[in-house]
């Protein structure tokens, strides 16, 4: 039992030792000596670029180039009237909608119930009318139909008295024997040579008369039939238009019961709304609704800070404090967003860049700590911080082609003593320095 416990404590022992190794080896690896690089490459301000974040015209600029701003003053107005429309129609918004609470919760007055009221009653009225008119066209239709029956019933009840007076007409006029009168004139002569033999010398009269009276007797004849034909002819067409005219009008009233019967549908529903808008405002404030036009109000409020963060976004001001080193646009320029506009230029934070080895610049990461010299001041040590490091300069070699197997690393720094100036050499910079 006592050995067993004598194994476990030795075990545990050689782990601590492992982890101890370890741990020393890890520190002393993430202790880094100290990367000294000479050079001498000048200072540069550091600029910012002023970009525009609406499109439209350039009213004003402000300030001109080489002057002194402070972050947040204004440098270049831009007009956007599509901005200021915005502006105009949220304060518009906002003062319906105020109105609108303030109704809600005075609820409705008697000037409203009344003017609610004679709104429908008009209504009532109206559709009162157009249901009489429904009526009455639906009433024509019918007169219509009877008249067009009647009409044809009257016109062949005609039509066969006429036919029935020419066939007594004809009965009447007819010779008895019309024929024998035109084809057999041997007979005539025959009967009237009788009759001259009982008549004595008036028989050759007699005969002339009789021959005359049966080519008149037949003329009519002819005549009366070709008048029966041209009736029924007539009566044909008469019937024919007559149906058309019917036809056509019916169709007409037929349309104009069907626009009627849709109007009254229409004015059905604008009663209806007009006996709701009515039945509320004899109700009290209701309490949702305030709140609806309370919620409404504070809407059109963030809409308007919106038009107006929006239209003041056309003040472009400075981003940070510095000199205006250069200017892009002119006044009455039209520019669109995203445009540069202008540099900035801040006078106390510089930055230069570095040609690193390759060997070293696995030691350096962006954000590490600097201190770098300046000409002159060999004795004065500035603190820095590592910007960037523009790994594809060894790979592309576009700059400086002679350089390749190196790394570009821009290092800035902030300016507390004043020495500090634009073309100033840096002389030397300490990577990983000793605190």
């Amino acid at each position: 039992m006592i050995k067993s416990k004598k194994i476990v404590l030795a075990f545990a022992s050689l782990i601590l030792v492992v982890i101890s190794f370890f741990s020393y080896n890890l520190a002393t690896s993430t202790t880094q000596e100290p990367i000294i690089i000479k050079t001498s490459v000048p200072l540069q301000n550091s600029e910012v670029p002023i970009v525009s974040p609406v499109s439209g015209t350039v009213k004003k600029i402000v300030y001109p180039e080489r002057t002194a701003l402070r972050a947040g003053e204004v440098i270049i107005e831009i007009e956007n009237l599509d901005l200021i429309s915005k502006v105009y129609k949220a304060q518009a918004a906002l003062a319906v909608a105020q109105a609108e609470l303030a109704k809600a919760r005075m609820g409705p007055n008697n000037y409203e119930k009344e003017i609610a009221k004679n709104e429908l009653t008009l209504e009532k009225y109206r559709l009162e009318k157009l249901k009489n008119s429904v009526s009455l066209v639906k009433s024509l239709v019918e007169e219509y139909k009877n008249n067009e029956k009647e009409f044809l019933k009257d016109l062949s009840q005609t039509t066969n008295r006429l036919k029935i007076l020419i066939d007594n007409f004809q009965k009447t006029v007819t010779p008895p024997d019309n024929q024998n009168v035109n084809s057999n004139p041997d007979n005539n002569n025959r009967g009237i040579g009788d009759n001259a033999q009982q008549s004595g010398s008036e028989g050759s009269g007699m005969m002339q008369h009789h021959a005359a009276q049966s080519e008149y007797l037949v003329k009519i004849y002819n005549l009366l039939t070709g008048i029966e034909e041209s009736i029924l002819l007539n009566d044909k067409n008469q019937t024919l238009k007559t149906s058309l005219d019917f036809k056509k009008q019916m169709n007409e009233l037929k349309r104009n019961l069907e626009e009627l019967q849709k109007e009254v549908k229409i004015a059905e529903i604008q009663v209806k709304l007009k006996e709701l808008q009515y039945l509320n405002l004899l109700s009290k404030p209701d309490k949702e609704e305030v709140n609806l036009k309370h919620a409404l109000v504070e809407k059109a409020k963030v809409e308007l800070e919106i038009a107006k963060a929006n239209l003041n976004a056309g003040y472009v001001k400075a981003p940070a404090t510095g000199t205006l080193k250069k200017i892009n646009v002119a006044e009455g320029e039209f520019i669109t967003e995203g445009k540069l506009l202008g540099i900035l230029e801040k006078p106390y934070e510089f930055y230069f860049d570095l040609t690193v080895p390759v060997d070293k610049i696995d030691s350096i990461q962006r954000g590490d700590k600097v201190m770098f010299r300046i000409e002159g001041h060999n004795d004065s040590d500035f603190a820095g911080t590592v910007l960037s490091i523009d790994t594809d300069f060894s790979a592309q070699g576009l700059l400086f082609k002679s350089l390749k197997g190196f790394y570009r690393v821009r290092i800035s720094g902030e300016d507390t003593t004043g020495l500090l100036k634009t073309g100033i050499k840096v002389t030397e910079v300490i990577f990983n320095p000793k605190s």
